[in-house]
């Protein structure tokens, strides 16, 4: 089973030039988590599924007091932040500035990460 966080719209401040330190830019992140089906349960207690508000609050959180150099490290944080749930055994995330270059729609990168692989 995959569940996905679809285009999550941030403020954050990320990138290496001196006023992207400063300034926070829109940053739009996409997440699917595969899970180990044979840990669900139909009980559905906290432990046993992955919560997409959890997991949307858990990114907003991560970088809200922080400056983050490279959309790359950004994908990665993600990762360790989706695979630190017992359920989410591999992660395909992607993060993309929109408004990074003007005759483009977004650039950015994505990367898929394996629980004990990371």
């Amino acid at each position: 089973m995959i569940i996905f966080i679809d285009l999550l719209v941030l403020n954050i401040r990320i990138g290496v030039f001196p006023e992207e330190k400063i300034t926070p830019q829109k940053c739009v992140i996409s997440v699917e988590c595969t899970l180990y089906e044979n840990l669900l349960d139909v009980q559905k207690s906290e432990k046993n599924y992955l919560c997409y508000k959890t997991l949307v609050e858990q990114i907003q959180a991560h970088f809200e007091n922080k400056h983050t150099e490279l959309v790359e490290t950004a994908a990665e944080e993600i990762a360790e932040i989706c695979l630190n749930h017992p359920l989410c055994h591999k992660v395909w995330v992607k993060v993309g500035k929109p408004d990074a270059i003007s005759n483009v729609s977004m650039v950015g990168c994505s990367i898929i990460r394996i629980k004990n692989q990371v």
